[in-house]
């Protein structure tokens, strides 16, 4: 609802609800479910595809092979023992 505002140049201290933004937009659905309808549909669409397609696999997170190990994250008394 907030590029809505910044579109319209509402103050943040506008006491207005997104119901009568929406309305003054001529607007029926929000930003946000519009975006998220082609997203299901492509997913709909890969998830459809054969068990070895690659597109299918790396969409839903279910390649071979163990994540990447990293260095754990300096923590703020690590880096004053270091000093």
């Amino acid at each position: 609802m907030w590029c809505w505002r910044r579109m319209l140049r509402l103050p943040r201290s506008a006491f207005k609800t997104n119901k009568s933004i929406l309305e003054e937009l001529c607007m029926t659905q929000r930003l946000s479910s519009m975006v998220q309808a082609p997203i299901l549909t492509f997913f709909g669409h890969v998830s459809r595809r054969e068990h070895d397609f690659i597109g299918r696999l790396v969409v839903q997170g279910r390649f071979e092979g163990t994540r990447s190990r990293r260095r754990s994250p300096m923590r703020r008394a690590n880096q004053i023992e270091f000093r």
